[in-house]
């Protein structure tokens, strides 16, 4: 008669060989993992223990978190977290989707529109189920870490186009907002965005009466794109003085744009602009009284671009400075 060949399961970086050991290192992915790739079943059988017969009666089609519980049930597993137990069992079949889509991509050549396809589908089907357990918090937790790992930049661009809309303005950045939310947004926290410096130009434009979202653009063309404005630095003064002047103020408490306009080696046109607070008559009349003509020219050339869709940031214009 051939002999029965034991072998250990590895749980939690541990070897175990009887349940109170099972007990003592039990690891929701490590179980998971044996249950799935029927492991656990011939461990429990070439050592004759009853709860084969329980194990066995488990549906392997089950969600993660439900084939889970049932072993710890069965295994009489103490001081359980279910909202833990949630979590993770989330997170690993968040691993186990993206695992299957990675085979399907490889055997297909990776397919681009395929893959954006998939990617923003996921992103949906990330913020549905976020709203189907929003009181679970298990869950949750899980799906924002996803959110994070593997969404965060399309999730940032969400957010720099929902402070633009009346509905989430109210909620998040206008003055009876939630502090909390008005902090984050002005730190810049929601922006990992994809916005290119032309871009949050044009954003700060479209909300220049936007105090909050000002703020926050203003952070990011400090953060990256410092080499860009010191190439534009001219010009975006005095496009930002037309289209949104409510931005200068905030720019100038900061010390790369004081460098260029207001401290001692600046522009000196720009400076004595900055000091006849131009920025507040252009805001108040909406009209650039007491701007030199050579200006006012080159605003109509700006606004006439701007209307037939030129959404150039780099403009060249004859003077000198």
């Amino acid at each position: 008669m051939a002999k029965t060949i034991k072998f250990n399961l590895i749980l939690d970086n541990q070897p175990v060989r009887t349940i109170d050991e099972l007990r003592e290192n039990f690891s929701i992915e490590d179980m998971l993992k044996y249950f799935k790739n029927g492991f656990l079943l011939r461990w429990l059988k070439v050592r004759e223990y009853e709860e084969y017969q329980a194990v066995a009666t488990i549906d392997s089609s089950s969600h993660n978190k439900d084939i889970v519980l049932a072993l710890i049930d069965i295994f009489n597993i103490p001081d359980v977290d279910i909202a833990d137990v949630e979590e993770v069992a989330s997170m690993i079949e968040y691993q186990e989707q993206t695992t299957k889509l990675n085979e399907i991509y490889a055997e297909n050549a990776f397919d681009k529109k395929q893959v954006i396809e998939d990617y923003h589908a996921g992103y949906d089907n990330l913020i549905l189920h976020m709203e189907e357990n929003s009181r679970n918090v298990g869950v949750l937790k899980a799906d924002i870490l996803q959110m994070e790992k593997e969404y965060a930049k399309l999730f940032a661009k969400a957010i720099s186009i929902m402070i633009t809309k009346e509905l989430f303005k109210k909620y998040w950045v206008d003055e009876e907002a939630n502090e909390k939310i008005k902090q984050s947004i002005m730190l810049e926290e929601y922006i990992i965005s994809g916005f290119t410096y032309d871009e949050l130009i044009q954003h700060m434009e479209k909300n220049s009466n936007n105090t909050s979202v000002l703020e926050a653009d203003v952070l990011q063309i400090e953060r990256k794109y410092a080499k860009l404005f010191a190439l534009n630095y001219y010009d975006l003064y005095y496009r930002l003085l037309q289209s949104a002047p409510k931005a200068i103020p905030i720019m100038i408490t900061k010390e790369l744009f004081k460098k260029y306009w207001v401290d001692e080696g600046a522009n000196e046109k720009i400076r004595q602009s900055i000091s006849l607070k131009e920025y507040r008559i252009a805001d108040n009349y909406g009209e650039l009284v007491g701007l030199p003509n050579m200006y006012r020219d080159y605003f109509n050339r700006q606004r006439f671009r701007r209307t037939h869709h030129d959404t150039r940031t780099y403009v060249k214009h004859r003077h000198n400075h």
